[in-house]
């Protein structure tokens, strides 16, 4: 009868070393565990809010989804992973619908700082987040669209004595929009030795950039390869975030529509766009400045379908198109 009295303290031993368990027998552990959520649930459960203090700081989640089977999280599942990643930052996890969560903060500085953290994860998945409205009654709950994502972006290939807060800003704006709430500081170009860093806001749907020319001088210009930190699935076919080749719509359509002409499909490949976006040690190793007449050679893939679809599905074509987006730094 003892036993659930100890709990706490050995909770508490446990939460500061989650790698670093005690010494104790492998069976105790998942009990262990299953304490320290159970204390977690008391002890705010002893701090409760209001209903409008509940209400007051909230953001909306869901997990990212554009292709293939949407997979559902059920409320304690989200509840146990956000509740380990965000500690004290959050009071409680309520459920809209069986797509919609609801995270509850204590203060307008617990909520931007899980908000301004992005991405977070649930599993494999992504978790999309929008600021709670549904106090406004003039936005209605369709509105809810969770369009865009803070994400880091990593430019390989910018040489030490090219790189400046201009350059950084020309390819943030060239993937998405500079982030408003992370103001671009010097330790972004200098700390890694390989790549400079910096967050955007980027949309949803629109296709990624998997590299971008820049133009340092008028006689300079060189290939900095993106890669998006913490983006677990990107379609190397259509550049959309949060699904894969294999789910991708665009491609299924191509080959459907190629059948149906009677027309082979087997040159319709998976992989348009660089893996690098996903796995940064796929990051070519070519990172020389480019000279005078230089054109360096891109493998493209070019099919009268993708131009069908191109609209539908705001796809730039891979290859020289991207390419031709360049950041001027003068």
């Amino acid at each position: 009868m003892e036993e659930p009295s100890q709990s706490p303290n050995r909770e508490e031993g446990s939460c500061m070393a989650p790698h670093n368990p005690p010494s104790i027998e492998a069976l105790e552990f998942p009990q262990i565990l299953m304490g320290i959520h159970a204390m977690n649930l008391q002890e705010q459960s002893h701090q409760s809010l209001s209903k409008e203090e509940e209400s007051k700081f909230t953001l909306l989640m869901k997990v990212a989804f554009s292709g293939g089977t949407i997979k559902t999280h059920s409320l304690s599942t989200v509840q146990q992973t956000m509740g380990r990643a965000w500690r004290s930052n959050y009071y409680k996890i309520t459920q809209v619908n069986q797509y919609i969560f609801k995270a509850h903060f204590r203060s307008f500085e617990a909520m931007m700082a899980v908000f301004t953290r992005q991405p977070w994860s649930v599993s494999s998945d992504t978790l999309l987040f929008e600021l709670d409205s549904s106090k406004n009654t003039t936005v209605q709950k369709e509105c809810h669209k969770f369009e865009s994502i803070y994400v880091t972006i990593r430019a390989y290939g910018v040489p030490v004595t090219n790189r400046s807060l201009k350059v950084l800003k020309d390819i943030l704006e060239l993937v998405g929009m500079q982030s408003e709430f992370h103001e671009l500081r010097q330790v972004m170009i200098t700390s890694r030795p390989d790549y400079i860093w910096g967050i955007a806001r980027m949309r949803v749907h629109t296709p990624v950039l998997d590299r971008v020319r820049l133009r340092f001088t008028e006689t300079q210009s060189g290939i900095a390869y993106l890669h998006y930190e913490k983006i677990g699935r990107i379609c190397l076919f259509c550049g959309v975030m949060f699904h894969t080749s294999q789910n991708c719509n665009l491609r299924q359509q191509i080959i459907i529509e190629k059948l149906e002409l009677g027309q082979s499909a087997q040159d319709v490949p998976y992989q348009r766009f660089g893996p690098w976006i996903i796995d940064p040690d796929q990051v070519p190793n070519n990172f020389d400045v480019h000279g005078p007449g230089s054109n360096p050679i891109f493998s493209t893939f070019k099919n009268p379908h993708i131009s069908r679809f191109q609209k539908v599905f705001e796809l730039p074509q891979a290859g020289k198109e991207i390419l031709e987006e360049t950041a001027t730094t003068s």
